[in-house]
């Protein structure tokens, strides 16, 4: 958290003149992530729209979400979410721990779920029908008992099972492939819809969740709620052009 700044309205995840080298001793300072400024809307279904050909890596995607998450340190720049708002990004290959299945959902969680709850989420997430029902399944060390898309839908599970605000998703959905990743994301948008699966909470505790992802496909591009595009034009040697379009 240290990492990111905070501020105290929730409407917006701010990102101020954001950007990113890492030294090169060849070429000097080596640009991942052009100046980037923009203004991502909370309570949205946000999706970088990748254009094919790799056009939307251009900007450093998974840099920026390192960067949202407070798991890297930008260059120069601010980034600024709302105050006290958990952030998570689940990478390409998602963190999990030696012990059961139930143990790897429920870690983080701020109460204890019971189970039909928790096996409804990780159904509609998509997980290997073999494994809804069996908390005590072990899945081994660095889960090599596990598929790797299963290991991407625990790791999402796991984190609306925490009461996540903002859930960051880039690479880690090419694993699943289009259609499952279609899925996903269509769960995350009801569950951003009815603010997270803590009901009990009052209505002025209660807020639309944020989800952010990436992809290059049509399908996934529709189904946000949010699209940012990325001009074909941008370069990491210039600030970066993009535009937010509010479905």
């Amino acid at each position: 958290d240290e990492l990111r700044e905070q501020h105290a309205g929730d409407d917006a995840i701010c990102i101020r003149e954001v950007r990113y080298a890492y030294p090169d001793a060849q070429h000097g300072d080596s640009k991942l992530l052009a100046p980037l400024d923009l203004e991502l809307p909370t309570g949205e279904v946000i999706c970088f729209c990748d254009l094919e050909g790799g056009a939307g890596m251009s900007i450093g995607t998974n840099t920026l979400f390192n960067i949202i998450a407070g798991r890297l340190q930008s260059t120069a720049g601010r980034v600024l979410v709302p105050k006290r708002w958990k952030v998570i990004y689940v990478p390409v290959m998602p963190i999990l721990f030696d012990g059961t299945l139930m143990y790897n959902l429920m870690f983080g969680a701020h109460d204890g779920k019971q189970e039909e709850v928790v096996w409804d989420m990780c159904r509609r997430l998509g997980l290997s029908a073999s494994l809804i029902g069996r908390g005590d399944f072990d899945i081994g060390a660095e889960a090599q008992n596990l598929r790797f898309s299963d290991r991407v839908i625990v790791s999402i599970a796991r984190a609306v099972m925490s009461d996540v605000d903002v859930l960051l998703l880039s690479s880690a959905l090419d694993i699943l492939g289009e259609s499952l990743a279609a899925q996903v994301i269509d769960c995350l948008k009801e569950v951003s819809r009815t603010h997270g699966i803590h009901h009990h909470l009052p209505a002025h505790l209660r807020h639309r969740k944020t989800t952010i992802y990436r992809s290059k496909f049509q399908s996934l591009q529709d189904r946000a709620t949010v699209k940012v595009r990325v001009d074909d034009s941008a370069t990491t040697s210039a600030s970066t052009s993009m535009a937010l379009d509010v479905v």
